[in-house]
């Protein structure tokens, strides 16, 4: 018997399959049930009756849909088989064509099963849509996903790490393998390339980032399950920062007023404010409170935070008063 897929193809090609019919009463007593749509509600309405609104809805909450049924094995039991998915997903972007998509295929299924395909007479080829998904190629559609869901910083450096993986699968010629071949040893590989040239924290960033990308591909079954998830933490040892002397600090603020004034000011803004290299560079004078001598930094672990300006540092800063709200007090071309 020729494989589910080619089945399929075949009653595209020959004839057109009616609409879909609720009574399953109409069916004799069988091996299989009645192939149903992911998700339910597609099932539930007619095209007509769906608004605009719930279209866009559905669309969002449900990247995947596909025809899935329950097939009785050699002992008896209803098994699930593997969820037909036919590109349904990739080749209908709009709700109305692929509703229309996907009752079809259902029909077909249906249809294949009433006059005798089953399962069990061969090796069943899972020609849905996650074969379609190289490692690469998945790994960019979960931070597509990622996009509007993380912080614009955030997703930079989503896509900063998830490239270093790219370039390590490519390296190692996996970058065509499918998604559901790369195992927790693939990415145990990577992250000890991050270890050796960096440090356990940088590796563990790096493993926070691929276990989020790893789950969105598992929430929308381009693989079984996060292999990441199970991959543990690696201890880190703080180190404290060096501290100058006055004395250095002095020595550091006169050569910097000579050569680099702007540098000062930076050093400046970190040192008064106790601010992190980055959150300084976040700066922009929309942020500065000089009546109040208060400053609004943006930080990672909330909104806003609300600093009071020290006098010493007040007095360095009022030139930025009256400039575009929206500039960065330090940019890379001053």
């Amino acid at each position: 018997m020729p494989k589910l897929y080619e089945l399929i193809q075949s009653e595209y090609k020959t004839e057109y399959i009616g609409e879909y019919q609720k009574s399953e009463g109409l069916m004799e007593r069988k091996n299989y049930t009645s192939p149903k749509i992911y998700p339910k509600i597609i099932s539930e309405k007619r095209l007509t009756a769906f608004s605009e609104e719930e279209k866009q809805q559905i669309l969002q909450r449900y990247k995947r849909w596909y025809v899935y049924y329950y097939f009785r094995n050699e002992e008896g039991k209803m098994v699930k088989q593997p969820s037909i998915f036919f590109k349904v997903n990739q080749e209908y972007k709009d709700f109305d064509n692929r509703y229309l998509r996907i009752h079809k295929l259902r029909n077909i299924i249906e249809k294949l099963l009433k006059s005798g395909y089953t399962p069990s007479d061969e090796y069943f080829e899972n020609n849905h849509e996650n074969q379609d998904y190289t490692a690469c190629s998945a790994l960019d559609f979960a931070l597509n996903l990622k996009k509007n869901s993380v912080s614009e910083r955030t997703f930079i450096d989503y896509k900063h790490r998830i490239g270093l993986f790219q370039k390590f699968l490519k390296n190692n010629y996996l970058d065509n393998a499918p998604i559901k071949n790369i195992t927790k040893k693939e990415v145990n590989d990577f992250l000890n390339t991050i270890l050796l040239k960096s440090s356990p924290r940088n590796r563990n960033n790096t493993l926070a980032v691929l276990n989020a990308i790893f789950s969105t591909l598992e929430e929308n079954e381009l693989i079984p399950h996060n292999v990441v998830s199970k991959i543990k933490k690696l201890p880190t040892k703080p180190e404290r920062n060096k501290t100058y002397s006055q004395s250095q600090q002095d020595t550091i603020f006169t050569l910097l007023e000579e050569k680099d004034k702007d540098l000062l000011l930076f050093v400046k803004f970190i040192s008064y404010n106790f601010l992190r290299p980055i959150e300084a560079c976040r700066l922009q004078v929309k942020d500065i409170d000089f009546e109040g001598a208060k400053l609004n930094v943006r930080a990672k672990n909330k909104l806003v935070k609300v600093k009071i300006i020290p006098e010493i540092l007040l007095g360095e800063i009022q030139h930025f008063k009256g400039l575009n709200p929206e500039y960065y007090l330090f940019a890379p071309n001053g």
